[in-house]
């Protein structure tokens, strides 16, 4: 696989030590890796509370030149049809090989389409999890572990 071009889709909201751990092995097992930021026209919900730049910046803070040289990071703005959001994806990305995903509707969107849907490994699901991370950060909990220090960085601003 080490020719090919993978994608990985993630809202990002924050960028985790776990989405830093999928994209590292992505690395080293293709030659590029597509990161698409999905959701990308939203920000300051309860949900999504970052916008699409400030999660480019915590992206591009945790890699090397290097790595960034094999790393293309996408804004895909959600649609809400998905029958027309692989399409809506691929008008967006370079051409790629591999999608790697956990989330049940976009391996089913894309299985659907003929492409080969990888599941990412879980890392410590419970708190690599945007949600549970967003929680603590509202809760002032102790969330800077679960993130790679520049991203906590950007977080407190």
């Amino acid at each position: 696989m080490q020719n090919t071009r993978a994608l990985f889709i993630g809202r990002f909201q924050p960028f985790h030590n776990g989405h830093l751990s999928v994209i590292k092995t992505l690395l080293e097992n293709h030659k590029n890796v597509i990161v698409a930021i999905g959701s990308a026209q939203e920000e300051n919900t309860k949900e999504n509370p970052y916008s699409a730049a400030v999660r480019l910046e915590m992206i591009k803070s945790c890699f090397s030149k290097t790595e960034l040289a094999k790393v293309v990071i996408i804004l895909i703005k959600d649609i809400d049809d998905n029958y027309k959001w692989v399409a809506h994806v691929l008008e967006h990305t370079p051409k790629f090989e591999i999608i790697y995903s956990n989330n049940e509707l976009v391996r089913e969107l894309f299985l659907k389409e003929g492409f080969i849907v990888q599941a990412t490994r879980i890392f410590d699901r419970e708190v690599h999890s945007g949600e549970e991370i967003r929680k603590l950060i509202l809760s002032n909990g102790n969330w800077e572990k679960f993130v790679p220090a520049s991203v906590a960085k950007i977080i407190k601003g």
